[in-house]
């Protein structure tokens, strides 16, 4: 009857042990922990070595594992909730604190965890583009400068033959 819990409990305790931090351990020390093991294996993938590449794709997929079985559980859920309650009593950050912001977004094409400043996707090669550049593709075609060029031009001459309509 309480087996299953206590294997959920056992499973918890181990994935808090083997990211390196405590139960008792604040969310965002654990946030903080899980960010800087993630950038060192994203470090790893500029490796020329395909093996090196392998272990850290692997140890990645682990790290994520293990991060979601500590943020799904009700031990962070409640530490969580206690900070916020906290945070919103005190109102805004006091002076000592910090706000944690992740440089990692999900690549579009393979949910993967990348870096915000990486331009294609380690996992699947795909290229990864900025707002901007969206913006960029999807508005300063070819076809849409030419409109906008006749679309000028003809305003243009419009207002030139209205002035000298009414010159006359």
């Amino acid at each position: 009857m309480y087996g299953g819990q206590n294997q959920e409990v056992l499973d918890t305790s181990l994935c808090y042990q083997a990211l390196g931090v405590c139960i008792s351990d604040s969310p965002q020390l654990i946030e903080e922990t899980y960010e800087r093991l993630v950038r060192k294996y994203k470090a790893e993938f500029n490796s020329i070595d395909p093996s090196i590449k392998e272990v850290a794709r692997e140890q990645l997929a682990i790290i994520e594992r293990m991060y979601h079985t500590i943020t799904c559980s009700v031990s962070y859920a409640s530490k969580s909730k206690d900070q916020n309650k906290t945070v919103s009593a005190v109102g805004n950050r006091t002076r000592g604190e910090r706000r944690i912001t992740s440089d990692l977004a999900n690549c579009p094409s393979c949910s993967a965890p990348v870096s915000k400043a990486a331009q294609s996707c380690p996992f699947c090669k795909a290229v990864l583009l900025t707002p901007w550049k969206k913006f960029q593709r999807k508005y300063f075609t070819m076809t849409n400068l030419l409109l906008f060029l006749i679309a000028t031009v003809s305003i243009s001459l419009v207002a030139a033959l209205v002035q000298s309509n009414f010159m006359h």
